[in-house]
């Protein structure tokens, strides 16, 4: 199973990765055996063309959803599904998180919308667990919108850590 977890700015600023995503591809890789990759496109000097080319041979791709870039998000997150009709496509982030109910309404192609920490929720998403069953995941049954509890994480922010062969 091949999982893409992108933040979907093609702009020009200067830009910082997404640590967000470094955590969250180490912590699928080592808990699923997936093969997961992290792309920054402005970092990885990819343009939208050759993503969706890497789209086509994912079956989940996880978007990075932040205020001032959804619409980025959402308009990658349209031509993903066009690409790959397969893929199952989450976003999260901030913006998401607050807004996830408003995402699925409004962008039919998203298929589930995590919220808060996304590790576990993606994990068990990948996983096949039943979706009613996952905290933190908003997703669609039938014409309703479902948004589970929240969760939040256990434990410390010692136990993640950031495999940095994912993002360089």
């Amino acid at each position: 199973m091949k999982v893409l977890l992108v933040n979907p700015y093609f702009g020009n600023l200067v830009y910082a990765p997404t640590l967000g995503l470094a955590y969250l591809a180490t912590y699928i890789k080592e808990q699923s055996g997936c093969e997961v990759e992290v792309h920054e496109p402005v970092n990885n000097f990819l343009n939208e063309r050759e993503l969706l080319e890497k789209v086509k041979q994912a079956d989940y791709l996880g978007l990075v959803c932040y205020t001032e870039s959804r619409f980025l998000c959402f308009d990658f997150a349209e031509k993903a599904k066009k690409a790959n009709p397969h893929c199952k496509i989450v976003v999260g982030g901030t913006h998401a998180t607050v807004l996830d109910k408003e995402i699925l309404k409004h962008y039919q192609f998203i298929d589930y919308v995590v919220r808060m920490e996304g590790e576990t929720a993606l994990l068990a998403v990948i996983k096949g667990e039943p979706l009613d069953q996952i905290p933190n995941l908003t997703w669609r049954s039938g014409d309703n919108i479902v948004r589970n509890p929240d969760k939040c994480l256990r434990g410390t922010i010692d136990q993640f850590h950031i495999d940095y062969s994912l993002i360089w």
